[in-house]
C-alpha cells in the first residue's frame, strides 16, 4: 500500500521513480518522500489534494534541503547539546526497532482469533441505523407546503421529488446532496429525533415538520439496516492485532523481569 502511494505521489508530482527534485547538487529523493510521509501522514488521501496542494510537497522537501544546508554552515552539529541529543535519538531508535524486532515473535493462530470473536461478539456488531434525508426551511407554513406536495407520492417519484426539493429549498449543509445525511444510529441523533426517524415507513415521510432551534425539518427515510454481527473475517485483523498487542505486553514484562534478576543495578537512596 505504501509503495502504491508512493507511486501515485511521483505520477502527481510530474517526476520519476528515482528523483524527486536537485537541491545545489543534493538528490531529493523517493526516499525522502517517504520519509515525509511517514512524519505528516499528510498523503493518505493524495487523489483529493489541489495541484497547490501537491507543488507544496515538493516545496516543502527542496525548503528542508536549504534548511539543512544553512544549518550544517553554524557547525550545529558539533554542539555538545547537539551530540547528546543525537545520542538519546539514537537510543531511542534502537530500542524502538528492537522492540518491532521482538513483536515479530509473537504469532496469533486462527483459533486463538476466532475464539477471542465468538467471546466478545458484542463488541463486533453494527448497531441498528436508520438513513434519513431531510429538507430543512424557515417557516412552519413552507413545510406544511412541502409536505402537502409529497404526502400522496409513492416510490422513486416520492424519493426523487424530495430530493429536487431539498436540493432547492433546504438550507441546511446537506441541501447539495438532496438532504442525505447518512446513516446513522439513534446515538448519533437528537434523542426526540431518533425516536420519530425509526416510526417513519421505510421509503416514506414524516408527515408532519419536526420543530428544532435550527427551523422546521421535513424528514424522509431511505434506508433502515438491522442490528448485524459483523463477519469474522472481515474483523480479524484488528483481533489479531488486538491479541498480539496483549500477548507482546505480557512477554515483554516478563523479558524486562529476567533482564533486571541479571543486570547489576543501583538505585542511589
Amino acid at each position: 500500500m505504501r509503495k502504491l502511494t508512493l507511486i501515485i505521489l511521483l505520477s502527481v508530482l510530474n517526476v520519476n521513480a528515482e528523483d524527486i527534485a536537485t537541491v545545489n547538487g543534493r538528490v531529493i529523493t523517493t526516499d525522502d518522500v517517504k520519509y515525509l510521509m511517514g512524519q505528516t501522514g499528510s498523503l493518505a488521501n493524495l487523489s483529493n489534494l489541489s495541484n497547490a496542494e501537491k507543488i507544496a510537497i515538493r516545496e516543502r522537501l527542496i525548503e528542508k534541503t536549504l534548511f539543512l544546508e544553512a544549518a550544517k554552515k553554524t557547525k550545529i552539529e558539533q554542539s555538545p547539546q547537539f551530540i547528546a541529543n543525537l545520542a538519546r535519538l539514537k537510543d531511542d531508535l534502537l530500542v524502538d526497532m528492537w522492540l518491532k524486532e521482538q513483536m515479530n515473535f509473537i504469532i496469533v493462530s486462527d483459533g486463538e482469533a476466532r475464539d477471542f470473536y465468538n467471546i466478545n461478539k458484542d463488541k463486533f456488531t453494527e448497531s441498528t441505523r436508520v438513513h434519513p434525508r431531510q429538507i430543512l426551511v424557515k417557516s412552519q407554513l413552507q413545510a406544511n407546503q412541502i409536505i402537502a406536495a409529497l404526502q400522496n407520492l409513492k416510490g422513486e417519484m416520492l424519493k426523487n421529488t424530495f430530493i429536487a426539493i431539498a436540493n432547492y429549498y433546504s438550507i441546511d449543509k446537506e441541501k447539495q446532496n438532496g438532504g442525505d445525511m447518512g446513516l446513522m444510529s439513534k446515538e448519533q441523533m437528537n434523542p426526540s429525533f431518533a425516536t420519530i426517524a425509526w416510526s417513519i415507513p421505510l421509503h416514506d415521510i414524516y408527515k408532519e415538520p419536526i420543530k428544532t432551534n435550527l427551523g422546521y425539518h421535513i424528514v424522509y427515510i431511505e434506508e433502515k439496516l438491522e442490528h448485524k454481527l459483523l463477519p469474522y473475517e472481515s474483523v480479524k485483523p484488528n483481533i489479531v492485532a488486538t491479541i498480539k498487542q496483549k500477548q507482546f505486553a505480557i512477554y515483554l514484562s516478563q523479558v524486562a523481569k529476567d533482564m533486571k534478576s541479571k543486570a547489576k543495578i543501583t538505585i542511589p537512596r
